[in-house]
């Protein structure tokens, strides 16, 4: 995993674990989620924010977008991004 950290919209996230997200999201704190090869942020803000306010479940949450989102050119699997 890279040490990635980012600044979007003026708050500043860095890249955890998924088990880092999972802890994060039980907590009620906001997970950013993008594909693996591409930056949150801008030009094209391809990530997701995700938290548990939502009915779906981590697993769901991150299986949809997986589903929807990764594919060859951004990545086969999630990365996730936390507020430092």
């Amino acid at each position: 995993m890279y040490n990635m950290t980012f600044d979007i919209k003026g708050i500043q996230y860095k890249r955890v674990s998924k088990p880092m997200a999972r802890k994060a999201y039980d907590t009620g704190k906001d997970v950013v989620i993008c594909a693996c090869k591409l930056r949150p942020g801008k030009p094209w803000y391809p990530e997701a924010i995700i938290n548990n306010l939502s009915k779906n479940s981590f697993n769901s949450s991150v299986n949809e977008y997986e589903w929807y989102n990764c594919n060859a050119e951004a990545g086969y699997y999630a990365a996730f991004y936390i507020e430092v």
